[in-house]
């Protein structure tokens, strides 16, 4: 049986929050396989009722910020703030604020994340999210090369689980050896791509990043509000390009090699 630990950080959503929460709680509750869970998580200055329902929650822990820390930002204050606490766990689950698990068999996800617990020993397990019958998030493959930052979004196959390069954290599980060797997301970013990035960390490492084979969460894309996270998502990016991509941070902040590998390649 596992002991799991979940962590999201939350703003302003207190609708979808609520829905995420008592998604997951009914879900883990009627598990024979899961021992105990407790939900750590972040208000991320809301101003509407998150807060008071993450703190009268059952089994959860909540920290407020005083100011907007964005997602990954978020997880990565969150994460430092409960780290002795999460480690005393067997399953790190990271998880959106605006998922709804919709999964009819949670022991058989458990199951597939025990054999390549067995298998594998280190791995990220990511589950992918689905809207109106179509893939949202999931996990990507490098579309030319490991040295170029262009992704493919890879969709999952029934009965098999799929190594990718790269994975959405709207819903992913990794063995707390993972985390308590290699800690969680680096903490130069502000929002998004944190998720790609510790995918590629640890994939130095051998650690590789995996598919669950069947579509388990709801989760609408988030399309609202990109003009202003491209701003906030500049630097963090630029240093991610150099960190994982160096050939191609040489031509930053221009782009011209993307732009001509896109015009080749990609007609």
């Amino acid at each position: 049986m596992f002991n799991i630990a979940l962590m999201c950080t939350c703003h302003n959503r207190y609708k979808l929050t609520k829905r995420s929460f008592n998604s997951i709680k009914n879900t883990l509750k009627n598990s024979n396989m899961v021992n105990k869970f407790h939900f750590f998580a972040l208000d991320d200055c809301s101003s509407d009722q998150t807060y008071n329902f993450l703190a009268n929650f059952q089994n959860t822990t909540v920290i407020k910020s005083d100011k907007n820390l964005y997602w990954a930002g978020g997880m990565h204050y969150c994460f430092n703030h409960f780290y002795t606490e999460l480690i005393k766990y067997d399953i790190f689950i990271a998880f959106n604020d605006d998922i709804k698990l919709n999964i009819k068999n949670i022991n058989r996800l458990l199951e597939k994340y025990n054999t390549l617990l067995y298998e594998k020993k280190k791995f990220l397990l990511s589950v992918p999210c689905f809207y109106k019958d179509k893939i949202t998030y999931s996990g990507s493959k490098f579309k030319i090369h490991s040295s170029i930052p262009l992704f493919k979004k890879v969709d999952p196959i029934k009965n098999k689980i799929i190594k990718v390069d790269v994975v959405n954290m709207n819903f992913i599980l990794i063995p707390m050896s993972v985390i308590k060797k290699y800690k969680f997301l680096d903490n130069y970013f502000t929002h998004s791509l944190a998720d790609f990035a510790y995918s590629l960390k640890l994939k130095k490492y051998g650690i590789n990043s995996y598919l669950y084979d069947l579509p388990s969460v709801i989760c609408e894309p988030n399309l609202t509000g990109r003009k202003k996270l491209k701003g906030i998502n500049k630097l963090p990016q630029k240093k991610f390009y150099r960190e994982y991509f160096k050939f191609y941070s040489y031509f930053w902040p221009i782009g011209l090699l993307l732009r001509l590998i896109k015009l080749i390649f990609l007609k």
